[in-house]
């Protein structure tokens, strides 16, 4: 044990305390890790859903830059567009874990039958960049 806390509480929250001890039978030591440890988690799973968002949107743009960069009418700026419109359907998925699976397999299958062949490796780079920063499962093609 690191640090002993003594600290003054609402007279509502004791109540709570002491309501949720005759409920659970739990001491209130016990109740306050519990509830430390809640809301630990939560807040462990906004920082990772911040972490997909923010993953997906640099993907994302790194293949826009790339796309406005490419040759007009070139097979390389038709790549990054189909990238980008395959990263795009994956964006009705709520949460942004969803997102980022729903948009590795959507890249992985466009990676199958992108015309022209050649191109396709471009588009596993992009499931193989998504796939180790977004710490997903790696599936092969």
């Amino acid at each position: 044990m690191a640090e002993q806390l003594n600290v003054r509480i609402p007279k509502s929250t004791e109540n709570q305390l002491d309501e949720l001890r005759e409920w659970t039978g739990m001491t209130q030591t016990q109740l306050v890790i519990q509830a430390i440890d809640r809301l630990y988690q939560e807040l462990t799973k906004e920082k990772a859903a911040l972490e997909y968002e923010s993953i997906l949107s640099n993907l994302r743009q790194h293949y826009a830059d790339l796309e406005n960069r490419a040759r007009e009418g070139s097979k390389e700026q038709h790549t990054y567009r189909q990238i980008l419109s395959f990263m795009d359907q994956g964006s009705n998925a709520s949460a942004p874990k969803q997102r980022a699976f729903e948009t590795q397999i959507s890249l992985m299958s466009l990676a199958q039958v992108l015309d022209p062949p050649e191109m396709r490796l471009v588009v596993r780079e992009a499931v193989d960049a998504l796939t180790r920063q977004a710490d997903l499962p790696k599936m092969s093609y």
